[in-house]
């Protein structure tokens, strides 16, 4: 039987993922869909800006294209997690920890 503590990492990873995954994906909607001219003026794109120099931001195609990737990535995690929640799998949700965080790791380490 799980206890609180499982529930709570368990809730925090869920809520995570699922903020990560909705901020992603609606980048990705706003920047590589509509694309709108107005919209992608006001985004900092290829040596300008704090993103100056950083691969993900060097046009808006490669920025549309990352948001869509580790949008994916972070709706499978998330997935995995709500999966691991009504299993109750200590393993699985042990799991999902490891990939969000090292997940989290990749993207500020791409993003420099």
């Amino acid at each position: 039987m799980p206890t609180w503590k499982f529930w709570l990492a368990w809730l925090v990873l869920v809520l995570y993922l699922a903020l990560f995954s909705l901020v992603l994906l609606r980048e990705w909607y706003v920047v590589g869909y509509v694309a709108d001219p107005a919209i992608l003026a006001t985004y900092p794109f290829g040596s300008e800006g704090p993103a100056a120099g950083a691969r993900n931001y060097a046009n808006a195609e490669i920025y549309a294209r990352t948001a869509a990737l580790n949008g994916l990535a972070s709706t499978t995690l998330l997935l995995m997690a709500l999966v691991a929640g009504w299993c109750r799998s200590r393993r699985l949700l042990g799991t999902c920890l490891v990939f969000a965080a090292s997940a989290v790791v990749w993207g500020i380490a791409s993003a420099a």
